[in-house]
């Protein structure tokens, strides 16, 4: 015959006193309460499920009082009947609790200027600043608020071939680009279990390729260059443009030239790897002719920051190269723009031309 639990009473808990070592007294149904050497009050619910004898604790004595143990202990029976473990049940809910608070924390906007903080570390800030603009316009307005875990592969897909679909080809096919970067952070992070499935290689056709028109004719070449030094207009836009052809940058470097930048003695510029795509310092040669083009500008510019100035503000750098492409295409009919949009093939021709003419 079973042994008989008798029931705790409220009294009889409040005068336990502690002894020598721990002890339990049962209350039945599971519940008991352990006294501890220090005095303080525990209860325990002592259960066995698949085998395995287990407890949970409810708390301690009186902040959980008699009554409302018991109740736990009701509830955990009826679980236990029906075949479910309390204490997995309760890690479970509290894992699900923690899952949906990260969903509503990690909104896509939220993770993504995370992304750019890490990429700002890695490459030129106009570019960190230009793939920000990017998410900006085509992606935050439609799912910046929603839980990155929700957003399907065929979203991120539907809004670059609505980029496509605005005529901007060639932009949406690098920015899908830019957004396979931000996929494969979310791996690496382990931010996204499914991330590996948002591949987008496929997403959208790679555009045809076709060079910027350029220059490969030495008349045509002749034409451009009389044609900026005799140019009447904003003296940064005129000098910016007859440096270029001596130097072979990249646009943006040449508008955000600074004079501290500059070694006249050595003849020498000296780029920082900030101002550089694969973020490395660059030392770019200047010829006598590039340095007579400075020297000339210093005259005008000199006591500025940018050696060639904004003609709307002398603190800020020259004109974006969108606006002196339009001004070059008035030097030269409308003609082939070649370092200002940066074309290879141009700068090929000048430099294999140099070459035949010294040999």
């Amino acid at each position: 015959m079973p042994k008989l639990t008798t029931p705790l009473t409220d009294t009889q808990i409040k005068n336990l006193k502690p002894k020598e070592k721990d002890y339990t007294l049962a209350d039945g149904n599971g519940l008991q309460l352990l006294v501890k050497q220090s005095g303080s009050k525990l209860w325990e619910f002592r259960y066995t499920i698949d085998g395995k004898r287990k407890k949970a604790s409810f708390g301690t004595y009186p902040n959980v009082p008699l009554a409302k143990a018991r109740e736990k202990a009701s509830m955990y029976q009826k679980m236990l009947k029906d075949e479910i473990d309390p204490i997995e049940n309760k890690r479970e809910k509290k894992q699900l609790k923690k899952d949906e608070v990260e969903k509503q924390v990690n909104t896509f906007e939220l993770v993504f200027n995370k992304w750019v903080e890490v990429k700002r570390g890695k490459i030129t800030k106009g570019s960190a600043d230009k793939l920000q603009r990017t998410f900006e316009l085509y992606f935050l307005p439609i799912i910046g608020q929603k839980p990155i875990t929700e957003i399907s592969k065929q979203e991120y897909i539907d809004l670059i071939l609505r980029m496509r679909d605005k005529g901007i080809h060639y932009y949406a096919h690098k920015t899908k680009g830019m957004l396979q970067q931000f996929l494969n952070y979310l791996e690496e992070t382990n931010i996204l279990e499914n991330a590996p499935q948002l591949r987008l290689e496929n997403a959208l056709p790679k555009p045809k390729e076709t060079n910027y028109p350029h220059i490969t004719d030495l008349r045509e070449l002749g034409e451009l260059l009389r044609a900026i030094d005799g140019y009447q207009g904003d003296i940064s836009t005129k000098y910016a443009l007859m440096l270029a052809p001596l130097v072979f940058v990249r646009p943006a470097n040449i508008r955000f030239m600074e004079w501290n930048e500059i070694d006249f003695e050595k003849g020498i510029w000296k780029i920082s790897a900030d101002k550089m795509k694969v973020r490395s310092p660059h030392i770019v040669p200047l010829s006598k002719q590039a340095i007579k083009i400075l020297k000339e500008i210093k005259k005008v510019n000199g006591v500025y920051k940018y050696v060639f100035v904004s003609p709307v503000s002398t603190l800020k750098p020259l004109i974006t190269m969108r606006s002196i492409s339009k001004r070059e295409k008035s030097l030269c009919n409308g003609g082939r723009t070649f370092w200002i949009k940066s074309s290879k093939l141009t700068t090929r021709f000048i430099i294999v031309f140099c070459l035949l003419f010294l040999s």
